[in-house]
């Protein structure tokens, strides 16, 4: 039997869409004004003939929350009333709406677009190892340990091509599909008119093609943590069993889970140019990730040596880009300040917490000041998105946080500089 479509929607959008009904007090299906006022976006979903999941509604909500699109009785916050308006995943939309405030957004409507198509690149078994190397080729120097960067680095190359009338040499070379590569174009330039309708940037603020400077490319990075604040990532060492008595330590990452205290082991998929390798060492690496995947457990091993044959099924993550911690704390979930008791040290430090799983060191100074400066970035930003004019000194808020995610190191610890 085919799966109700209530049950197969998705439920952000879903959930922003009666939260926007809810608090336009609008009449639908017969439902009177007085029945949707009060109505949580759970008890309006279980009165559908065949209502999604509870887990799966509340899961829902809360990156809702997260995301800052919901507030905590569930009605629309100044952002989510934008984000309504974008067509496109909540996350998404996040990510352009701040860039558009930021003025970065051209390589985040690349990711935007990009993650409502297949994947661009091909890679035929036959030649399978000479496609790796082509695409591995886009991720490097300042495009490094990001597959979203990576892609843009890509398109943007594809774009100076097709002037010159090389688009197609330069496809073929790179492995990339032509017809994937022209749809994401297309999408880019619907995604800017619906930024454009809504007022939230001026035509002048847009160019033909992506500004990737490696300054400009930190923020993207944070922006991005922004739209994926509720998939938070680190790198450890994962113990595991190679033998009947024996067991060995491979880098790995870690990832929170509702169901399972403590979180999740998990791997990057084949298909990333993040790898824990590149990742592994003395210093903890924060990323964000598109999507988790399970792998069959009698599934051959994918490159690297994933998965074995016999081993248990293991979780895959699509999408990687590394954060700075900087832009962890100021551009995902809200941080929860926590003293830090150390016996090594005379210095006293404190833990930003930005889930179960993912947190920041810094000196009890830098800590306090950082949740300052984000109680004020989110103030301003919903002014910004409101379509308020800024003051200069709430302007200069804007500008500070710029400044700060621009002159991080790319490759940072996951403790704050004497910097912050």
């Amino acid at each position: 039997h085919t799966t109700p479509e209530m049950q197969r929607v998705p439920l952000m959008e879903l959930g922003m869409q009666i939260a926007a009904l809810r608090d336009a007090g609008i009449s639908r299906g017969g439902v009177s004004n007085s029945l949707w006022a009060g109505t949580s976006i759970e008890a309006f979903l279980a009165q559908t003939v065949q209502p999604p999941s509870y887990t799966a509604v509340v899961s829902a909500i809360s990156k809702l929350k997260d995301l800052g699109a919901l507030d905590a009785s569930e009605g629309l916050t100044a952002l989510g009333r934008v984000l309504v308006q974008v067509p496109v995943h909540p996350r998404l939309a996040k990510m352009l709406v701040l860039g558009a405030v930021f003025d970065c957004v051209q390589p985040l409507l690349t990711i935007a677009a990009a993650a409502c198509q297949r994947d661009p690149f091909m890679c035929p078994m036959e030649r399978k190892q000479e496609a790796n190397r082509a695409k591995a080729a886009f991720g490097t120097g300042k495009f490094f340990e990001s597959d979203h960067l990576l892609l843009v680095n890509a398109f943007d190359l594809w774009v100076e091509a097709e002037k010159t009338g090389q688009g197609r040499m330069f496809t073929n070379q790179s492995f990339l599909s032509t017809p994937t590569m022209k749809t994401i174009q297309a999408l880019r330039e619907q995604f800017q008119q619906t930024l454009r309708d809504n007022k939230l940037v001026g035509t002048s603020r847009f160019s033909s093609t992506s500004s990737t400077s490696e300054s400009t490319l930190q923020m993207e990075r944070a922006i991005l943590g922004s739209g994926l604040s509720s998939n938070l990532s680190h790198t450890e060492m994962c113990r595991e069993k190679k033998g009947k008595n024996t067991f060995r330590y491979r880098p790995g990452l870690k990832i929170e889970d509702d169901s399972r205290r403590g979180g999740v082991r998990a791997f990057a998929h084949p298909s990333s140019n993040v790898s824990e390798k590149s990742l592994s060492g003395s210093v903890q690496s924060l990323l964000v990730y598109d999507e988790k995947v399970t792998s069959t457990g009698n599934a051959a091993a994918p490159a690297g040596g994933r998965n074995a044959p016999g081993m248990r099924p293991q979780v895959l993550l699509r999408g990687l880009t590394v954060l700075t911690p900087l832009g962890l704390v100021l551009f995902t979930r809200f941080p929860k300040l926590e003293k830090t008791r150390s016996y090594h040290s005379t210095h006293s430090s404190v833990t930003l917490n930005c889930g179960d799983e993912v947190s920041v060191i810094a000196s009890e100074k830098a800590g306090v000041a950082i949740v300052r400066l984000r109680n004020a970035l989110d103030s301003v930003l919903s002014e910004a998105v409101a379509g308020v004019k800024l003051s200069p000194s709430r302007q200069a808020v804007l500008d500070l946080v710029k400044a700060l995610i621009m002159i991080e190191p790319p490759q940072s610890p996951s403790h704050l500089s004497s910097t912050v």
